[in-house]
């Protein structure tokens, strides 16, 4: 009997623990058309990501290859916007090249959504004291005049 116990235990470590990653629930479905897709499971624990007017909204474990790119960008924009180094690891630095008098202002975001940085400032180069923030990936959002500019994905070192 503790032979039987213990293979038992042994192969439903081994199965629970090479399918950490893997939903096993009750039902769900995948639908794609022209315009996005959806994909849904029953069961499954929640993680809000609720975005507005592009429509983003990531909710579940399900998706473990979502990949954040270069984001919003506004065409016919008069000014060249430069966030260098990326990867950072002490300073960051914004630079905003143009030919108007503009004042701007930069948040900085964990990937939570939570505003861990928020700075003025007018047109030229701004450095971003990165120090005290941990190895992770940020969310730098750029704008003026209460409109997003430009949105850039910031890995720290």
């Amino acid at each position: 009997m503790r032979k039987i116990l213990l293979l038992t235990f042994v192969i439903s470590s081994f199965y629970l623990g090479t399918n950490a990653q893997e939903v096993i629930a009750t039902s769900g479905d995948y639908s794609e058309t022209t315009i996005g897709s959806l994909s849904w499971t029953i069961g499954e624990p929640i993680i809000e990501n609720v975005s507005g007017t592009n429509n983003i909204l990531t909710q579940g474990f399900h998706q473990s290859k979502l990949t954040v790119t270069t984001i919003n960008e506004i065409p016919g924009l008069e000014m060249n916007i430069t966030v260098y180094p990326n990867p950072a690891s002490d300073y960051l630095n914004v630079e905003v090249k143009t030919d108007q008098q503009k004042e701007f202002q930069i948040n900085l975001f964990d990937l939570n959504g939570k505003l861990i940085m928020q700075k003025d400032f007018s047109s030229g180069k701004e450095t971003l004291d990165m120090q005290n923030y941990h190895p992770a990936i940020y969310i730098l959002k750029v704008s003026t005049n209460n409109k997003e500019i430009k949105t850039y994905k910031i890995v720290k070192h």
